[in-house]
């Protein structure tokens, strides 16, 4: 950031296990889709704490540091979570942010493992999504003893503007300022000062005089010692009304009892910690979205938002093109987004609009728009991949000027169908052929995704037409994106009349059981004759042998 401060947390590898669906993933993931808190997981840094940690830290994020802690032995269950070795490794860690502070660098650090919590099965990584039981509340977010802080919502807005250190409380009792709040050294703000480092120098230390304590213990002894008061530092605790524990009394925030009920259940399976009210996603508005809530601008330099969130902007040059995503995943919906593609020459430039998960066997859903030299079309082009395998491009030239204006281009995506729509005109279904063998894209959640790029090997004129760098920089411009969709968080999608956390009746959902009437059909039918320039089932040079096997049913 621009005042130097970064956001710093530890990884073990207890705690990156199993491969999917780890602490690890789920801290991550909350950063993905919070509001406001995208961006900052590019200042996040985390310190890995073993060699598999760090393997999988730099698999998963970019700013991975590793320390050397081979001569202790680190805990894979909360038994042994408080071992002398394990206490020494808190220590080593209030020494590294010592460091931090010397150099510079204010910092969040933010604890999601204080105590291993392995999801050793299925039914036990299952069980997370399950604590929510949200149906009224949705302004929460879950955090317990093995993942103290879950980001959903950016906590800057709410730290104090003059304190030097704030900390977490496990028992607030009502003012910020009395050292009487009992610290908790999960999550705190720390600004790089002469006070701040004396603070953690002298807390370091004070355990020769606490033997067997960890930091935090030893910290709640020595915030009352009179060279505290002498260093002049300012310590806050934070309000309760944006961060609290679950047991404790909320001050600022109505009806504790209410929300303790609606948002988690009690089980003795897992620890509880601390809530940090944010958003928590539910069924997403079927109304316009602001691009700044619901979008990331994920590389390049020209890609903008403006008017106050209500248009965005991609631009391509020759230093490279750019991109965003969605925060949140999706699995199902109705989605529309209104664009007004590159005007002019646009040879060699696709504006790609799709939905897309991750991994080898990925789905994904695809509109991209080839450009072309000035006065002549644009193509269409489409495809739908299940489990990592596409190859069912259809391409189409508009029966209007993608350029002159903002054109709605949609994608209705429920169990048993995907129909592509422009303005509303369906262009194109696939529908679900399972029964005869045909993967069909329902199980992965994807996001979002456009981006405007370079693509002159091939997009115009199978790339015998290459782009015209005096035309550029080449704009697409975005607005009015909807989603009237099921999101997919922790496992499980808000749709799910079955998940805890749902506060969504699926049956109000139309787009869910949606299939085209006659009129939408014909409609389909007269862009199919008029305007398809490309069927992949009618290519037999590429399928010397046949079509492939879902081009011999109606797939329309």
């Amino acid at each position: 950031m621009k005042d130097k401060t970064i956001i710093i947390t530890t990884l073990n590898q207890a705690w990156t296990e199993p491969h999917s669906n780890s602490l690890f993933d789920i801290f991550l993931e909350s950063f993905r889709i919070g509001e406001g808190t995208r961006k900052l997981l590019n200042h996040l840094v985390v310190v890995s704490l073993d060699p598999k940690a760090h393997a999988q830290c730099k698999y998963k994020h970019p700013h991975c540091f590793a320390i050397n802690t081979s001569s202790f032995d680190l805990p894979s269950s909360e038994e042994n979570a408080l071992t002398p070795h394990y206490i020494e490794l808190m220590w080593i860690r209030i020494h590294l942010l010592t460091s931090i502070l010397e150099m510079g660098y204010n910092f969040v650090f933010s604890l999601f493992g204080s105590r291993a919590v392995n999801f050793g099965s299925t039914a036990e990584a299952d069980y997370f999504p399950q604590m929510f039981t949200n149906r009224r509340v949705t302004k929460s977010v879950l955090a317990y003893q093995g993942a103290d802080v879950v980001w959903l919502r950016n906590p800057f807005p709410h730290f104090y503007p003059d304190a030097d250190f704030q900390i977490l409380s496990d028992r607030f009792i009502g003012s910020s300022r009395n050292l009487k709040n009992s610290a908790n050294a999960g999550f705190k703000y720390v600004k790089s000062n002469k006070r701040t480092i004396e603070l953690y120098k002298f807390w370091y230390e004070s355990k020769k005089n606490h033997p067997g304590l960890n930091d935090q213990d030893v910290l709640n002894k020595i915030k009352f010692d009179p060279y505290i008061k002498n260093i002049g530092i300012t310590i806050r605790f934070l309000d309760t009304a944006y961060f609290s524990g679950f047991c404790e009394k909320v001050y600022g925030v109505a009806s504790q009892a209410e929300i303790t009920s609606t948002i988690l259940e009690w089980t003795p399976q897992m620890q509880l910690g601390y809530l940090y009210l944010a958003s928590f996603p539910t069924v997403s508005s079927a109304g316009p979205s602001n691009f700044y809530d619901d979008f990331e601008i994920t590389w390049g330099h020209g890609a903008k938002i403006h008017d106050n969130g209500k248009v965005l902007t991609l631009n391509l040059d020759k230093s490279g093109g750019s991109g965003f995503q969605s925060k949140k995943e999706y699995l199902f919906g109705k989605i529309d987004m209104r664009i007004k593609l590159v005007p002019g020459y646009s040879a060699g430039t696709v504006t790609a609009y799709y939905l897309s998960s991750k991994g080898a066997n990925w789905d994904e859903i695809d509109f991209e728009f080839l450009g072309n030299v000035t006065g002549e079309p644009y193509t269409l082009h489409t495809n739908v991949f299940s489990q990592g395998n596409g190859d069912r491009e259809r391409q189409f030239h508009l029966w209007f000027d993608p350029t002159t204006d903002f054109h709605t281009y949609s994608i209705l995506w429920n169990p048993k169908r995907v129909i592509f729509y422009a303005d509303d005109v369906p262009i194109r279904e696939f529908k679900n052929l399972e029964y005869i063998g045909i993967p069909f894209p329902k199980n992965q959640p994807m996001r979002i995704y456009s981006s405007l790029w370079n693509a002159d090997s091939w997009a115009t004129q199978g790339g015998r037409i290459k782009i015209d760098w005096k035309y550029a920089p080449f704009t697409a411009s975005y607005s009015n994106f909807t989603a009237d969709a099921c999101i997919w968080a922790f496992g499980a999608s808000s749709c799910d009349t079955n998940s805890p956390y749902s506060n969504s009746n699926s049956k109000t959902k139309v787009w869910l059981r949606h299939e085209l009437d006659i009129a939408k059909k014909r409609k389909m039918r007269w862009v199919e004759k008029n305007h398809m320039v490309y069927d992949y089932c009618k290519d037999h040079k590429r399928f010397p042998h046949g079509p492939p096997l879902e081009c011999s049913v109606d797939n329309n």
